[in-house]
């Protein structure tokens, strides 16, 4: 294992400290033994993969890139592991910092109509998009 993934962001959600404490204790020992060690997001909130994409269908991608950002930002990791629960959320989702490499983070993604929908929206947004107010609504 390369040493720069030997120490990772690891965000257990409030599933993994719930319903799927099992998963949590698995992903922990597994890590253990692979020589990985597990450093937990600080003041991580909630994905809302259940409870909120009936409010809006992309919320939860938002509250999901908040504890991104915790990581990168304030605790200086590239990586951020996470232990996904079958069918929560409904999408495989996957974001990569390769700033370093392309000065942008990278996105993958499995192909869904919920993702097409939501980039035909952030299309439309950037039409006539000069640069200014890099703050728009969806």
């Amino acid at each position: 294992m390369k040493p720069e993934y030997q120490r990772v962001a690891y965000y257990p959600g409030c599933a993994l400290e719930g319903t799927g404490h099992a998963y949590n204790a698995s992903t922990k020992a597994v890590g253990k033994a692979l020589g990985l060690e597990l450093d937990e997001v600080k003041d991580w909130n909630c994905c809302g993969a259940m409870e909120v994409k009936n409010i809006h269908p992309m919320l939860q991608t938002y509250m999901s890139a908040r504890n991104l950002a915790i990581a990168a930002e304030r605790m200086g990791f590239d990586t951020v592991m996470t232990c996904r629960l079958p069918a929560i959320g409904g999408m495989r989702l996957a974001w990569y910092d390769a700033t370093k490499v392309l000065g942008a983070m990278v996105e993958v993604y499995e192909e869904s109509d919920l993702m097409r929908r939501f980039y035909r929206r952030v299309a439309k947004a950037a039409e006539g998009w000069t640069g200014e107010n890099p703050i728009r609504s969806l």
